[in-house]
């Protein structure tokens, strides 16, 4: 699974929001109807001021992204079930529909692949079954074919994060205090764009849009929750779209996403715009090889 920092970019672009997000072999915030940051329902007891003064939060949020770096290794070995459910909106923010898809993401060939089991809630027809499962065999029959350069390219897309050397360039970071998300202790941390920062990729040029909030696990350092708001005007997405996540500790020690929640709004072409709530939840996590293999029946 993705790390948190590069999934969080990943999901406040157009290219999550949406089917788009089925073409691609990884889950997204994916990048995640909308429950707005309180009704999330994994904090409790509201944030402790904080009595150390010697806790920095740059240093925090530096072993932060480490510790999810090198939890996206381990992740990436779970195979889970993700339903994403999306929420379309008028001008008004009244629904005026909505559409869901469920995939079982399992291992294949020493990355995931995201095999469609659900459409609006309802199991597939068995036209669209039959659909899937030539999906299936051709893409395993590539992947078994492949080049050794193009899958080493292949399992480096699915582990590599995004830069964060540059992150406390973006942002100023105040420790808000503690809080307790899920029975854990957390850091808050709450950071806002410095002013005059000089974005050099369109990753960095995005984030330097958004106001972010952290909530850093005490013990292992790892993200328990994130949210963003898009507060700047120069963001693909318009300025209130805001986007929260969670992450469940395993009993091996290894984090994986939980749930995402956004709800946005995007100009197309600076005439459409479009608006909607997002819900993605990710459960039933069950650890593969790295090297497992699909056997598929010829007869």
């Amino acid at each position: 699974m993705r790390s948190v920092f590069a999934t969080f970019i990943t999901c406040f672009t157009l290219f999550n929001m949406g089917w788009t997000q089925s073409q691609q072999p990884e889950s997204a915030l994916r990048v995640g109807g909308l429950v707005a940051p309180a009704a999330s329902g994994g904090l409790a007891g509201g944030i402790k001021k904080p009595e150390l003064t010697g806790v920095d939060p740059v240093d925090l949020v530096r072993r932060s992204a480490q510790a999810d770096k090198e939890n996206a290794r381990r992740g990436s070995n779970y195979a889970f079930r993700e339903h994403h459910y999306q929420r379309d909106l008028d001008a008004s923010g009244r629904p005026k529909g909505w559409h869901s898809r469920t995939w079982d993401v399992i291992g294949l060939e020493g990355s995931t692949y995201r095999k469609l089991v659900m459409i609006n809630d309802h199991p597939l027809t068995a036209k669209r079954q039959k659909r899937e499962a030539e999906r299936l065999r051709k893409e395993t029959e590539r992947r078994r074919d492949e080049a050794p350069d193009k899958r080493k390219n292949r399992l480096l897309h699915y582990n590599v994060a995004l830069p964060f050397d540059r992150f406390s360039e973006i942002y100023t970071f105040t420790l808000l205090g503690e809080e307790t998300v899920a029975g854990r202790s957390a850091w808050v941390i709450d950071g806002v764009p410095k002013p005059g920062f000089r974005p050099q990729t369109d990753a960095e040029k995005e984030a330097a849009n958004f106001h972010v909030k952290i909530w850093i696990d005490q013990d292992e350092a790892h993200p328990q929750a994130l949210e963003l708001t898009v507060s700047g005007g120069h963001s693909r997405l318009q300025k209130g779209t805001r986007a929260r996540s969670e992450w469940t500790r395993l009993n091996d020690g290894t984090w994986m996403l939980k749930r995402t929640d956004i709800t946005w709004g995007v100009r197309l072409f600076r005439v459409i715009t479009l608006r909607g709530t997002t819900e993605d939840t990710y459960s039933d996590f069950q650890r593969f090889q790295v090297d497992s293999k699909l056997v598929i029946d010829e007869s």
